[in-house]
């Protein structure tokens, strides 16, 4: 495990592994003592310890410099990211290739930041996604109250359109009634001035009192006479 900054200077605790081989022995054998004693069968020198210490001391510098061009919250889900970038500078770096040394892989297993970190992190997502769950609400309730409005705004609109009928309906009848009123009056007017006429000559007259007594029921009563 290592730690390290951030470009937003907030520390970062990666944990990774390094997995090498030997590729050119001859290269390893001029650049590290490999003498073994031959009672104990062990290495005389420390050398053969020293190159995997070697090797994360490199893997330490390669990821800083990775890193620390990356901010908090990008370094946290970049793990494979890292590992990648820092590989391939790790491969080609000289005190790799000197001893005959092939890097086969690195790995970052997590990026963590500090516990107050993480919490705060938690926090503003958290924040985040209630304010996301707000916004839905506050949406999907206007939402309601727009189509509350067109449904009433349907109906008022039904409504003016019935009362429109009704009262064309209403004109209607009444334009009827009147022209029936307006026809009686015409008539009317007409045998008032028939009347009038036939009150002027001497034979009207006595036409217009037999049809007065025709239409009181009024019958002039004749003699009969034997024959």
């Amino acid at each position: 495990m290592l730690s390290e900054i951030s470009s937003d200077f907030q520390e970062l605790t990666l944990q990774g592994q390094i997995t090498y081989r030997i590729s050119e022995p001859a290269k390893a054998a001029k650049m590290l003592n490999y003498a073994i004693n031959s009672l104990q069968l062990t290495h005389i020198p420390d050398d053969p310890q020293k190159l995997p210490e070697r090797l994360i001391n490199l893997a330490l510098v390669v990821i800083k410099g990775t890193v620390q061009h990356m901010s908090l919250k990008e370094a946290i889900v970049s793990a494979d990211d890292i590992a990648s970038k820092a590989g391939r500078t790790l491969a080609a770096h000289e005190m790799v290739k000197t001893p005959g040394v092939e890097i086969l892989g690195l790995s970052v297993a997590a990026i963590k930041p500090t516990p107050e970190t993480a919490k705060a992190l938690e926090a503003e997502t958290r924040e985040a996604i209630l304010k996301e769950s707000d916004q839905a609400i506050f949406l999907r309730r206007n939402y309601a109250v727009e189509q509350e409005r067109l449904r009433i705004s349907e109906i008022k609109h039904d409504e003016i359109c019935r009362s429109h009928i009704s009262l064309r309906g209403g004109r209607g009848d009444l334009r009827l009634r009147t022209g029936q009123q307006q026809t009686a009056e015409n008539k009317d007017s007409e045998n008032a001035q028939i009347w009038q006429h036939r009150a002027k000559h001497p034979c009207g007259s006595r036409l217009m009192k037999r049809q007065q007594n025709t239409m009181a029921g009024n019958f002039p009563c004749r003699k009969l006479t034997a024959a």
